[in-house]
């Protein structure tokens, strides 16, 4: 079984991010966040109360400035993946 049930995908532009929620192979309707600190600890916050960090990857693609600052938070939160745009 995998370490994950729960997959994040975030796509990132400098106002907002788009988060599809992918749980037991069904995707969630996507939701848009503005791109700043206070609206994603305030979403994790509320994804915490309904989900397991421990067990949701959070992915996103590198978009330099506008993810690299979103990525630096503290490890222990959560587990993230970021790959290349040319990857994706």
């Amino acid at each position: 079984m995998s370490k994950y049930q729960v997959f994040v995908g975030i796509d990132v532009s400098k106002d907002h991010l788009d988060l599809a929620i992918c749980t037991n192979g069904k995707v969630a309707p996507a939701t848009r966040i503005a791109n700043t600190i206070s609206a994603i600890e305030e979403y994790l916050s509320t994804f915490s109360e309904k989900n397991t960090l421990s067990s949701t990857l959070f992915c996103l693609e590198d978009t330099g400035i506008f993810s690299l600052g979103r990525s630096s938070r503290p490890s222990d939160i959560y587990e993230k993946g970021i790959l290349p745009p040319s990857s994706v």
